[in-house]
């Protein structure tokens, strides 16, 4: 079995169970319709489902109740919504429009993950060798953070839809590594409180992936031999 595989499997699973036995020995108690509860009685999923999981439900439901009243879920690219709106319509029969969606999201979210590390893998392997490629998928795979790109956040396809663009464009197939750098851009959380401006970290996220598909093309480099690396390779011994 592959490294992706493995290292996807055995971390999803372990954080499921993780879930499970902490929601199932502390419970939530929230006290914000935010915080709210979508699975109550289902603690190995209720976990994935959390705060900004409510607003991209939002999009495709006029009708959802946990979002706060008087609130604009503008603050949210939709292209995640729209993906996971469709993997939620086998659902429709067997759950309503708001499980429905989640359940779909689940799907988009884990699909994502594990599809982007394949690109990482790829990308990993043809600029540094096998062991390296092992190892940065074990490493992204066990980063605390990586619980995300499980739940129904967007972090996930932005993820998956990143590291293609960037891989296709170092091996020069620039119509589809464009196209992943916008739907990436889609796909990507504005982040701007509702309350309180904040920096727009997905929009520029969105904009520096652009700007290294464009210093591949003009500069005409190719990690790790174009220019740039080339300067920086005394930093690192090389």
């Amino acid at each position: 079995m592959s490294t992706r595989l493995v290292a996807f499997a055995t971390t999803r699973v372990a954080l499921i169970v993780t879930g499970f036995v902490a929601l199932t020995l502390f419970p939530a108690h929230p006290v914000e319709s935010w915080m709210g509860l979508s699975f109550p009685s289902q603690p190995w999923i209720d976990g994935w489902v959390r705060w900004d999981s409510f607003w991209y439900e939002s999009i495709i439901d006029p009708a959802q109740t946990l979002v706060p009243a008087g609130m604009s879920n503008a603050n949210f690219f939709p292209f995640y919504s729209w993906v996971s709106w469709v993997a939620s319509l086998p659902f429709r029969a067997v759950a309503g429009t708001e499980h429905a969606f989640y359940f779909g999201a689940l799907i988009v979210s884990s699909a994502s993950f594990l599809l982007g590390l394949v690109a990482v893998e790829r990308f990993a392997r043809s600029v540094a060798g096998e062991d390296v490629a092992r190892r940065t998928i074990w490493l992204m795979a066990v980063f605390p953070f990586s619980f995300f790109f499980t739940a129904v956040y967007s972090d996930a396809l932005y993820f998956c839809l990143c590291a293609w663009s960037i891989t296709l464009a170092v091996e020069r197939k620039w119509y589809i590594a464009c196209a992943g750098g916008l739907f990436g851009m889609l796909a990507s959380m504005l982040v701007m409180g509702v309350r309180e401006p904040r920096p727009l970290l997905g929009t520029a996220f969105g904009v520096a992936v652009c700007c290294y598909l464009m210093f591949i093309a003009l500069l005409d480099t190719n990690f790790p031999h174009g220019p740039i690396e080339k300067m920086l390779a005394p930093l690192f011994g090389g």
